[in-house]
This record gives structure tokens, C-alpha cells and sequence, in this order.
């Protein structure tokens, strides 16, 4: 009876699609006792996804494991007994094969049961990668990105070990810096790589609480003495000296150290401003890699593996209809695939066109292309001011928040370089980039403004017809 779950996820592991098994269902743990199978959940969230979706799969694998149907409980939090101790229920292992974030997880429990872990703190929470190079669609827009992200985890490479990964948002690039971490962390499973991945903003954050709690010491030990440093929107380094210092100090230790770096931006190092010159020649150093806006074949393929990933059935006509109207990003694609898994749930109904074309207005409304009139005319709607103030020099908030969300727009969703948005605004290059990003920073704040001004650019995206989701 030792292998029922080991039998079972071999099972689910056929009959599900291989990215959601590995997100959802390989952590998961079980035991076996008195004819009860309880499955353990590492919280609430994630045991009611599988209650909701899984249950009748993990039913129908353990009536063929077992020969008839066990009462089965889907539980958050808790462990099998026999993790604990060794005696009294039967533990039912993780399978062979398995993720390695499964197998490490279990591997942490029974370690913690009989000696002490020795383990860093930063290694002693075993990180879900939430992407992997499994579920990457390759295209013409991404194949270079994406075989340089593959050739970086190759121990046998002999390019660079620094990555340099640029696109517009929601084009990949946290996908692919996901996936080098997921894939190194697999590669080198026994002998724990420490693998630290954070936003610049929070490397920046740290680092200022670290200097103010006289634990920069604990902080540069962190970093510095890690495998892999993974390290995404480079760009909101700009302007910050000390910060700059500090990531350069931690990058070139890295690497002396034989170590690899990931960066990834919405810009190219080239176009970077108020960045230390040894900084920049840095992030250069290694392979640059561009993502471009997927093409139609290539949106076609990326439709089916989310279609497939949410568990919704999607006809050839429908799924065209789809590739030919989601032209912006994957971002917008994906939203755009699980209101619909949801609504065909909701209503317990195949995917149909009239639903599709309903939920498809929500994000383009048929509109595809825009134009940086388009984009002028609607923020000025969306803020209430005038063209005019709108390339004003004026530095009243609401027109410095007017005119950053039109350089985001522009950036967006038009083909206009960064010197041609700062010239139709009167403003040079480097006034677009800082704009830019401190929108970005504002609307990733959790407060009421960051919250508003993502709600106004969504409404301005929709309202205009733009093809794009809103910010999220």
C-alpha cells in the first residue's frame, strides 16, 4: 500500500495536461488510512482549486489503484502522520518523477523531523515556480529569448552567464526568467542552488531597510553568495546611485564566483538613462535577447496551450477567430481564455462563438489597430484636461500622470520609437523612459492612487478600444 499515491499521480499524470499537473497537483501529498485517502493542500486556495477541478480525477485514478472508490477529503495545511513519526499510517511518498518542488517539499519534512535543517534562511522555503519552459510557446517573436534562456541552464554552455531579456509588457519575460530559475533549480535538485529572484524594486527596498536595521552585512550575504541571481524591470534603477552601486557589487561577485544573471526590462540597456556606466556595460555583457509581439501562427499555438491549461474546449473556427483578433499580448490572451473558461463553468455549457465574441469585446471590441492620436484623444478624456496642457510644460500632478499614461500608451500599443513619442510631446527620450516607469512603479503599489490610476488607464484601454486587457 506504500505506492497508492505514487500509483495514483501516475495516473493524474496522464490524463492531465502537464502544466497544470505540475503547478497544482505534483506538490500535494497524501496518506491512506481505513479506507479514507486524505490529500493535503499546502493552503485553502490551492485545496479548493483542486476540490473544485481535480476531485473526480483523483477519485477515478485512486478506484483504479485501489480497486474500489475510497472517501476522499481534500484538506489545507497538515501533513501525512507518518512524516511526522514513524509508526501508525501508511505515508504515501511523492512519486518518482514527480516535480522537483514536490520531492524537495517532502524531502524538507522529513528532514525536519530528524535533525535540524542546516540550510540558509533563504533556502529554507522551497520556491513554486509558477512558469516553466514546458508551458513557453516558441515563435518567430521569442526563439532567440528563448533559446538563450535554455542555453543559460545548460552547464555545458558556452555562451555568457548573463542574460539580458527586453519586450513590451505581457510578452513573456517573466515566463522565461521563471523558467531559467524552475530549470536550474530541477538541474541541480540535491544539491540546493541558491536561487534569489526579486524585482529591482524590491532589491532596492531591501537594501534601503537593510541599511536602516545595520543589516547590510545579512543583506550582501544574501545576494552575493548566491548560484543564480534573477532580477526583473532593471529599469527602475534608474537614477538611484546607491542602489546601482549595490547591484553591480552583487553581480560582479556573482559572477567571479562562476554564478549566473538574469536580467529583464521593458527597455533595451542602450535606451536606459541615469544608469552608472559599469552598470550598464554589465547588463550588456552577456546576450540581449528581444521579444516581439507574437504573430499569428504563433498566437494560434499559444491559444491552445492556455486553452488547454484552463481546461477549456476551444473549436478550430473559435480558436481562429481568437488568434486573429488578440493582436496586443499574451497577457490580454490569457485573460481573455479564463473569463471564458469561467463563464462556460458558470454556466455549465460548451465554449460557444456568440460567447466568445461577447467576452473578446471586453478586450478589443474588434478594434486592432491604434494610433497616437487615438491615444492623445483618450487620455485627455480619461484625465479631463486639454491637448493643450497635455504637452504643456506644466507640472501639475494630474497633467504629469496624463502625460506619462500617453508615453506608457504609445509605448504600448503603438510601433513609434521612444524618440518619436518624446518628440510629438516635446520631451526627449529620457523624459519618456522616466515617465514611463514611474507610472509602472505607481500602479504596482497597493494603495488607493496606484489602484485608481491602473482603473483609469483600464478604462482608457477599453473605452478607446485598444486591444490590450488593463493594467493588472
Amino acid at each position: 500500500m506504500e505506492n497508492v499515491w505514487s500509483n495514483i499521480c501516475q495516473i493524474l499524470a496522464q490524463v492531465v495536461e502537464n502544466a497544470e499537473y505540475q503547478v497544482w497537483l505534483a506538490p500535494l501529498m497524501a496518506e491512506f488510512k481505513d479506507g479514507r485517502l486524505t490529500v493535503f493542500a499546502r493552503n485553502e486556495f490551492v485545496a479548493g482549486f483542486v476540490r473544485k477541478l481535480h476531485q473526480a480525477n483523483i477519485l477515478k485514478a485512486a478506484s483504479e489503484v485501489l480497486g474500489h472508490e475510497p472517501e476522499l477529503a481534500i484538506v489545507a495545511g497538515g501533513q501525512p502522520a507518518a512524516i511526522v513519526k514513524s509508526e501508525g499510517n501508511i505515508a504515501l511518498a511523492a512519486p518518482e518523477g514527480l516535480a522537483p518542488v514536490a520531492a524537495q517539499a517532502m524531502a524538507d519534512m522529513q528532514a525536519q523531523a530528524a535533525l535540524p535543517l542546516r540550510w540558509s534562511e533563504a533556502q529554507k522555503s522551497v520556491r513554486v515556480w509558477k512558469h516553466s519552459f514546458d508551458n513557453f510557446v516558441v515563435g518567430p517573436c521569442n526563439e532567440l529569448a528563448h533559446a538563450a534562456a535554455r542555453n543559460l541552464c545548460d552547464k555545458h554552455s558556452c555562451f555568457s552567464d548573463v542574460l539580458y531579456l527586453c519586450s513590451g509588457p505581457g510578452l513573456g519575460k517573466t515566463h522565461l526568467v521563471q523558467s531559467v530559475g524552475a530549470a536550474l533549480a530541477k538541474a541541480s535538485n540535491f544539491s540546493a542552488p541558491r536561487i534569489e529572484y526579486l524585482t529591482a524594486e524590491e532589491f532596492s527596498t531591501s537594501f534601503r531597510q537593510a541599511l536602516r536595521g545595520n543589516e547590510i552585512d545579512r543583506f550582501k550575504a544574501r545576494l552575493r553568495e548566491a548560484d543564480v541571481l534573477l532580477l526583473e524591470d532593471i529599469h527602475f534603477l534608474q537614477d538611484k546611485e546607491k542602489t546601482q552601486d549595490e547591484v553591480l557589487a552583487t553581480v560582479s561577485a556573482l559572477l567571479d564566483r562562476g554564478g549566473k544573471v538574469v536580467f529583464s526590462s521593458s527597455f533595451a540597456p542602450r535606451e536606459l538613462r541615469k544608469m552608472d556606466s559599469q552598470l550598464l556595460s554589465r547588463l550588456g555583457s552577456g546576450m540581449i535577447a528581444a521579444i516581439e509581439r507574437p504573430d499569428a501562427a504563433t498566437r494560434r499555438r499559444i491559444i491552445s496551450s492556455k486553452a488547454s491549461f484552463h481546461q477549456v474546449a476551444l473549436s478550430d473556427d473559435i480558436a481562429d477567430y481568437l488568434a486573429e483578433n488578440m493582436r496586443s499580448d499574451i497577457r490580454q490572451i490569457e485573460g481573455c481564455l479564463h473569463n471564458l473558461a469561467l463563464k462556460a463553468r458558470l454556466f455549465n455549457r460548451a465554449v460557444t462563438m456568440d460567447m466568445v465574441r461577447e467576452t473578446i469585446a471586453a478586450y478589443t471590441d474588434g478594434v486592432v489597430f491604434v494610433t497616437l492620436a487615438d491615444i492623445v484623444r483618450m487620455v485627455c478624456e480619461g484625465f479631463g484636461i486639454s491637448q493643450d496642457s497635455l504637452g504643456s510644460k506644466s507640472r501639475k500632478q494630474d497633467h504629469v500622470q496624463a502625460r506619462n499614461a500617453a508615453f506608457y500608451l504609445a509605448r504600448k500599443h503603438t510601433d513609434l520609437s521612444l524618440q518619436d513619442i518624446g518628440r510629438n510631446f516635446n520631451r526627449t527620450h529620457s523624459t519618456v523612459i522616466k515617465g514611463i516607469t514611474s507610472l509602472e512603479h505607481e500602479m504596482s503599489r497597493q494603495s488607493h492612487s496606484g489602484r485608481q490610476l491602473a482603473k483609469t488607464i483600464g478604462l482608457i484601454e477599453r473605452n478607446g478600444n485598444f486591444p490590450a486587457n488593463a493594467p493588472q
